[in-house]
């Protein structure tokens, strides 16, 4: 069936991404549809030669999508292995071919999918192999839809430079340029290649230096030493804007992109963040989805930054608000690459949400976009986020419940959920509970690999002060002193929940003086 040194071969290397669930990463991304087509392409002689590949892929689709979520890698393995009667050596084998074979799956559709890409590279076979009549024929049909489209998205532009690019070098190989008419001609495909090339060169430049900006930030590190900005400080962006105006279709892209410079560059000035959100309005049905999707994207990276730096706070809080939910009534969040809602987005625009106590809309946000998280931990978010809504509207036993739902084993928040369990059980005065939480996940946190150092620092101390809040509450002789406990907390700087620890020790500071004074 296999040579011995082919098996050896792929047990030593294919046995680290058979840990690694490679395949089950990769089926996991698939939608229904495109498992059907990697069905039809694994059917076809000319793309797999090994019809035993079939018979694995149709047992592992059975856990769909879930896989490995709720049984070990090695049950399924070994469950499928069994079914379809292979030894184990030989199976590696086979399931290292069957990756290769969704590989090779995912690079065919990501050309059939960008249609300019994959007729610049046709037009690039015609061209080697001297097909003058075919080239002409089809650069003028592409040349027809480049015409028609006028939907913007970076990719498209890349690729009409190839085009542009590809039709000049055709033409000065083979054509007649010795008429001023066919020169002008020339001329006129040097200055579409040129446009094209500029835009796609300066936009994507704008974004590598607000990429660098953002690490930078978030490291504290100074953000003017970047080579993308030294680069972009050599252009005279408004000049190449001058020049696009009237003659170039996507001229408008360019004045989106200088002003998401402009906001970044002086983030005080309200009128830069007005002024781009402005201009994609007035855009807005120009440009594709994903291009959208990336500039809404930047929208409310930079409401988040403004209102982290406690920067006018209220209005940036509303304003992302509203660009949340533009962004899910669109369905800006559904591209390409995925079809899903993710589980952290989800998150975040219900934490902003609560911040402006618009628990109606909470409440309404999870029932309607829940369907559209993963469904591996669609059913745990929606419990998380129904905990998090209980508390926050005051139904602690609701929230405790809720939380009682959710499988911690595969689920990312479950530092986040215990820490509002220990807020209901306080409120609701069921303090067994509570120190049981204390008790077990001190230890959990010391020991996780996953929590960097001030993470894992913030989480303790939050801890260490609740079981002191607990004792100083329980305790006749009111030892350790709430507001010493509160004092102590105002001083300090990393404290998971501090707003939250701060508010109860202070309202239990005046019940121990009210007791105090009536001794």
């Amino acid at each position: 069936f296999f040579s011995e040194f082919e098996i050896k071969h792929y047990i030593l290397f294919n046995k680290t991404a058979m840990k690694k669930r490679v395949i089950f990463d990769l089926l996991r991304t698939f939608s229904k549809k495109e498992l059907r087509e990697l069905k039809r392409y694994l059917n076809s002689p000319y793309f797999n030669s090994r019809r035993v590949l079939i018979d694995i892929y149709e047992e592992l689709l059975k856990y769909y999508p879930k896989f490995d979520a709720e049984r070990s890698e090695d049950e399924i393995f070994d469950e499928v292995r069994e079914k379809c009667k292979i030894i184990r050596s030989s199976f590696i084998v086979l399931i290292s071919y069957l990756t290769q074979q969704i590989q090779n799956f995912v690079k065919q559709k990501s050309v059939e999918i960008n249609h300019f890409a994959s007729n610049n590279l046709f037009l690039d076979e015609l061209r080697k192999r001297n097909l003058n009549a075919l080239f002409m024929r089809h650069s003028k049909i592409m040349n027809a839809q480049v015409e028609k489209d006028k939907t913007y998205s970076q990719d498209n532009v890349f690729q009409l430079y190839r085009f542009y690019t590809n039709l000049f070098n055709y033409k000065a190989i083979t054509g007649k340029l010795n008429r001023p008419t066919s020169i002008k001609k020339q001329v006129k495909i040097i200055d579409s290649a040129t446009q094209n090339l500029t835009l796609y060169y300066i936009t994507d430049m704008i974004c590598y230096y607000l990429n660098a900006f953002e690490y930078q930030a978030g490291f504290n590190l100074q953000r003017d030493k970047n080579l993308p900005k030294s680069i972009l400080a050599t252009f005279n962006l408004e000049k190449i804007l001058a020049e696009f105006k009237g003659s170039y279709k996507y001229d408008y892209v360019l004045d989106i992109y200088i002003k998401l410079l402009k906001m970044y560059a002086d983030p005080a000035k309200t009128e830069n963040y007005k002024g781009f959100k402005s201009i994609i309005e007035t855009h807005y049905n120009k440009m594709c989805k994903s291009e959208l999707a990336f500039l809404y994207t930047r929208l409310i990276s930079f409401c988040i930054g403004r209102i982290n730096e406690d920067k006018n706070v209220d209005y940036y809080r509303k304003e992302l608000y509203n660009l949340y939910k533009s962004y899910l009534e669109n369905q800006l969040f559904k591209t390409d690459k995925t079809e899903y809602l993710s589980d952290t987005l989800f998150r975040a625009v219900l934490l902003n949400a609560f911040a402006l106590q618009e628990y109606g809309w909470s409440k309404q946000f999870i029932e309607k976009y829940s369907y559209n998280l993963n469904p591996t931990h669609a059913q745990n978010m929606y419990n998380y986020c129904n905990a998090l809504l209980s508390y926050k509207t005051g139904n602690y036993r609701e929230s405790v419940e809720y939380a009682n739902k959710v499988n911690l084993d595969v689920f990312i928040y479950k530092y986040d959920l215990k820490f509002y369990q220990l807020f209901c059980f306080y409120e609701l005065g069921e303090f067994d509970p509570a120190r049981s939480i204390l008790h077990n996940y001190e230890s959990v946190i010391r020991y996780d690999k996953m929590l960097n150092k001030d993470t894992k620092n913030s989480y303790i101390r939050f801890l260490k002060y609740y079981n002191r809040m607990l004792k100083s509450s329980l305790s006749k002789k009111q030892q350790p002193p709430a507001d010493f406990l509160h004092d102590k907390l105002l001083r300090e700087k990393d404290v998971m929940h501090k707003a939250w620890l701060i508010e109860k020790t202070g309202l239990l500071a005046k019940q121990q003086e009210k007791i105090r004074k009536a001794q």
